[in-house]
């Protein structure tokens, strides 16, 4: 079966792709990706240089209490590894839900980086999900994102019922006006859509 090429703002690509049991085909996954970066993915997506990244030391995690990285690809995109974690406890990646806490994170990071860079092969399709803490997906970004002029698919589950005046053969907006990662744990809707984003996606 073919399986699509998500790229997310946020877990909720993850969270996609764990429940149908497919397999990573990309290297966005359980990733933050700001605003800016991802209109460049969208927009400039051919152009690219995927192979050409550094790692960087990223903030502090809020939510884990550790230290993260991000990569920056081709000087246009920035990936923010917000669950993987440097932890010097531990000498072998520790694997604690889609947690790794790792002594050696950096290059753990780049190995699964590249190794899932190589099977990232299908045109992307990309899922948003917007007024998250700590993200710069306002309403008026998430506008500008939805009207780009692209063929593209594009997911957004948004609080904004203006929004869904958007949707269209590659546009599906979803309402859904409950409270993002206000206390870092996973909320409802990262599942509740499922069916719905997985037929669009796979239309």
């Amino acid at each position: 079966m073919r399986m699509p090429n998500i790229v997310s703002n946020c877990c909720l690509g993850g969270h996609l792709y764990r429940t149908q049991g497919w397999f990573y085909n990309n290297p966005f996954m359980w990733c933050a990706i700001l605003h800016p970066s991802i209109m460049n993915l969208i927009t400039k997506w051919d152009d690219i240089d995927f192979t050409k990244f550094h790692l960087v030391t990223g903030d502090w995690s809020k939510c884990a209490d550790k230290r993260y990285f991000k990569l920056i690809i081709d000087n246009m995109v920035e990936v923010h590894y917000t669950h993987y974690l440097k932890d010097e406890r531990y000498a072998t990646p520790h694997i604690d839900d889609v947690d790794v806490n790792y002594a050696d994170v950096e290059n753990y990071i780049i190995e699964k980086y590249t190794e899932r860079l190589s099977r990232m092969n299908e045109r992307p399709v990309f899922v948003v999900l917007d007024e998250m803490p700590y993200y710069d997906y306002t309403h008026d970004n998430v506008k500008a994102l939805l009207e780009l002029p692209t063929n593209y698919k594009i997911v957004c589950i948004t609080r904004h019922q203006d929004l869904l005046d958007y949707n269209s053969n590659n546009r599906l907006c979803i309402f859904d006006d409950t409270n993002r990662l206000d206390d870092c744990h996973c909320p409802i809707y990262y599942t509740k859509y499922t069916n719905e984003i997985n037929s669009f996606i796979m239309d």
